[in-house]
């Protein structure tokens, strides 16, 4: 599966629980990555994807990667 995990109000509320995710999730075979509209991207322990503002669901379409679940505080900013 691919995971998208947001930065701002879900990441950097609780680093540690999901850095752990993070570990758990790609030791198991998944891709986990972080989607955001951010300008400036944050450093994080997996591949991370800034939309520079462009919704999430809409800017990862045009790259061709479909996303299986998104873990995200404001849903709105995916569609």
């Amino acid at each position: 599966m691919l995971i998208a995990l947001d930065y701002g109000q879900t990441y950097n509320r609780a680093p540690a629980l999901f850095d752990k995710f993070i570990a758990l999730a790609v030791a198991d075979g998944h891709e986990v990555i972080c989607v955001t509209m951010r300008d400036q991207p944050p450093i994080m322990p997996c591949e991370v994807i800034h939309t520079c503002g462009e919704k999430k669901l809409q800017y990862m379409t045009r790259l061709g990667r479909a996303v299986d679940i998104w873990i995200d505080d404001w849903p709105a900013t995916i569609i």
